[in-house]
């Protein structure tokens, strides 16, 4: 037993434009705030960071520059004995005496220098126990063995060694590949490291300060590297405050990103609501049109944005439709009241014949049914082809053809009026022979139905400026009648179905009104132009133009 696919031809249902619109708009939103939320503070951080370590230096630019100068002038090589007992209790720098040549040096700079090196050396070994050491050598670029350059209160620039066998060498300033600490750096590092308010020597600090945790748990210290004078320098800062309200920032951002996606998203639903309403007004007045109400349109907001643009476009349909759907209801009026007249003939043919069968010989009605069936087979081949070109989706099967052939052929054709083809020369079109050979017929016929004594037609081949013409020539067919004429007034009206002049044209016999209509419509498809003016024989003169065909 097969069961039934209850579900064979349901779709499945769609999001709509403002669902969509509302989630493409979240999710931009989020791409957007979360890598905000991820990268920006590290960023700011490091903005902030800099301007800290910017700000520093500048305040220490001063002593630098001071430092500077006299580090540009000579300095003796030599070293500086360390003496003993200098470190505090518990440092891990230990020292021991040592001989060294001072000849360099006056007594007073000796002394100087021996002094400056204790001090220096004894706020290595506070940084040291305060765990900043390290980053001190990181950012120097040296180790323990090889000492920390530092730059001393009168310009020398030593290095500070902190292995078993402490001791200071003095060094060329050239000879430093690696950023240096100024001893004003180093006193204002020992200084923050310490978490006191007012900056000294580290032997005025007081080793309670340096020991007093609570102080330094909220110190953070950074070193940097800045260029001043050409040489860089070390400086260091607590970053401490920094970094909290960073961290505090992205903290405040984690809680409200979230809530700033929501509010988008909102915002989102809500503008896209707003804006496509004007659509739903135009859906639904669109859902109420029928076949009945083709004069309806669709509001316009007259806003000029896209909106408008499709409310516009849609009446403009709507137009369109409403003009195919008159002359769709009109055409079939016409050709019901065109169909009506043989039909008539031929039924009244037929109940003469049952009313009274011995008085209708039978070739007789034979001859009249025949005609009117000519006559209404006629009209439906007319009819077939306009409905074709209508749609658009005629068949063509076009080939090369000698249009005089075609011509000769069809006046051949036994005619009220004899058809003159003494004009006639050669002519090769792009065509069926089919449609080609209802161009002539209905031309020949309309001619020969309205002229009086002659009807001709001629067929030329001339030159044209056309640029889409790919041969440079255009085939002219033309048909000329000594008829009545046609108004100028009423050229363009005959190509309309189903239209007929008056008195003018009285003679009409059995011409429904779309003969000419049907060669309107074939010529448009074959490319060319079919126009009337006045004939030289006194009637009428149908041109038709080509494109013309190379052998």
């Amino acid at each position: 037993m097969k069961l039934p696919r209850l579900a064979a031809g349901r779709r499945r249902p769609r999001l709509t434009v403002r669902v969509r619109m509302t989630v493409l708009v979240g999710l931009a939103a989020a791409l957007v705030l979360i890598p905000a939320t991820v990268f920006g503070p590290n960023r700011v951080e490091q903005a902030l960071l800099n301007d800290v370590f910017d700000d520093e230096a500048a305040a220490q630019a001063e002593n630098i520059e001071h430092l500077l100068d006299l580090m540009r002038q000579p300095t003796a090589v030599g070293a500086v004995p360390a003496e003993q007992s200098v470190q505090s209790e518990g440092s891990p720098l230990q020292s021991s005496p040592a001989e060294v040549d001072m000849s360099g040096f006056s007594a007073s700079e000796a002394s100087y220098l021996r002094d400056e090196a204790r001090r220096i050396r004894e706020a290595l070994g506070d940084l040291d126990r305060l765990g900043h050491l390290d980053g001190l050598l990181r950012i120097t670029r040296s180790n323990r063995q090889s000492g920390v350059p530092v730059v001393m209160g009168n310009g020398s620039l030593a290095a500070f060694s902190l292995g078993d066998r402490a001791e200071v060498r003095l060094l060329e300033p050239a000879s430093v590949d690696s950023p240096v600490i100024t001893v004003f750096g180093l006193n204002d590092l020992v200084y923050k490291a310490g978490g006191f308010e007012t900056p000294g020597f580290a032997d005025k600090l007081g080793r309670a300060g340096l020991d007093n945790d609570a102080d330094r748990a909220s110190q953070q210290i950074a070193f940097a590297s800045r260029n001043v004078g050409g040489t860089d320098f070390v400086v260091a800062a607590d970053v401490g405050n920094v970094i909290r309200s960073v961290d505090r920032i992205q903290s405040i951002m984690w809680l409200v990103a979230p809530l700033a996606v929501l509010a988008v998203v909102l915002v989102a639903w809500l503008l896209t609501g707003r804006a496509l309403r004007p659509v739903e007004r135009i859906t639904e007045q669109v859902r109420e049109i029928n076949a009945g109400t083709l004069g309806e349109r669709v509001p316009q907001p007259g806003t000029g944005d896209e909106i408008d643009r499709l409310a516009t476009t849609m009446n403009t349909m709507l137009d369109r439709l409403e003009h195919s759907d008159t002359r769709l209801r009109q055409f079939v009026s016409d050709a019901s009241h065109e169909l009506r007249t043989p039909v008539a003939v031929l039924r009244s043919e037929a109940e003469v014949a049952l009313r009274r069968p011995g008085d209708t010989p039978v070739g007789d009605l034979a001859a009249g049914v025949l005609d009117e069936t000519q006559r209404l087979q006629r009209i439906v081949d007319d009819l077939l082809v306009l409905a074709r070109h209508d749609e658009s989706r005629s068949p063509v099967l076009a080939q090369a053809i000698d249009l005089d052939d075609v011509v000769l052929e069809e006046a051949a054709r036994s005619r009220a009026i004899p058809i003159d083809v003494s004009a006639v020369s050669a002519g090769r079109v792009t065509a069926s022979p089919d449609r080609a050979g209802r161009i002539v017929a209905h031309l020949l016929d309309n001619a020969a139905r309205h002229a009086r004594e002659r009807a001709a037609v001629s067929l030329t081949t001339r030159s044209t400026s056309d640029p889409a013409s790919t041969s440079g020539q255009e085939a002219v067919l033309t048909v000329d009648d000594d008829g009545p004429g046609i108004a100028e007034a009423d050229r363009d009206r005959i190509f309309e179905r189903f239209t007929r002049l008056s008195e003018a044209r009285s003679r009409d016999t059995g011409g429904a009104g779309l003969g000419l209509a049907v060669v309107k419509a074939l010529v448009t498809e074959l490319g060319g132009q079919i126009t009337v003016e006045d004939s030289l024989l006194g009637g009428a003169r149908f041109t038709v133009t080509l494109p013309h065909t190379p052998l």
